[in-house]
């Protein structure tokens, strides 16, 4: 599943419970402005395409990259280009990944005063992400990237990683 406003939310709607659902078994997550009550088995069947989606954020997320980011820089692909203007929907991917184990914050919310923003970094598990990049990705340094133009960025989008939704 490419990563998408629509997507995330699409995704982030159906795993959240029904109104008639029992909510005594969930999975609750503390995002960065809300706690969030999954339903465990929908959340469970959207790992793949929530995988796919993390995977298309920059490389410097990862643990095993950059060991986390801002919460503020998920808002741009890998490739550089914004694909939401939302912190609502970013929080919505992130705190999904969180309650699959997928993604974690760098540090306790008592903390999150220090950072940019006062919003929290977080690290998107390599492991997680691993079987959704190509093997050989290609890492863009900014500078390089920085003088291409945005629509050979677009046409470039799997120089980070494979197009996962073929």
């Amino acid at each position: 599943m490419n990563l998408s406003s629509n997507n995330v939310t699409k995704t982030f709607m159906d795993c959240l419970f029904k109104n008639d659902e029992d909510k005594t078994n969930h999975v609750k997550v503390e995002g960065i402005v809300s706690i969030f009550g999954f339903y465990p088995e929908r959340l469970q069947s959207h790992y793949e395409d929530i995988k796919s989606m993390l995977s298309e954020l920059p490389i410097d997320f990862r643990t095993t990259h950059g060991g986390g980011m801002s919460f503020l820089e998920a808002c741009n692909d890998c490739n550089g280009i914004q694909w939401t203007g939302e912190h609502q929907v970013m929080e919505q991917l992130f705190v999904m990944a969180i309650g699959l184990d997928l993604a974690k914050y760098c540090s306790p919310k008592e903390t999150w005063q220090v950072f940019p923003g006062g919003v929290p970094y977080i690290a998107i598990q390599e492991a997680a992400v691993a079987e959704a990049s190509t093997t050989d990705a290609t890492y863009i340094p900014y500078a390089l990237y920085s003088s291409t133009t945005r629509s050979n960025r677009r046409s470039a989008r799997t120089i980070c990683h494979k197009n996962i939704s073929s």
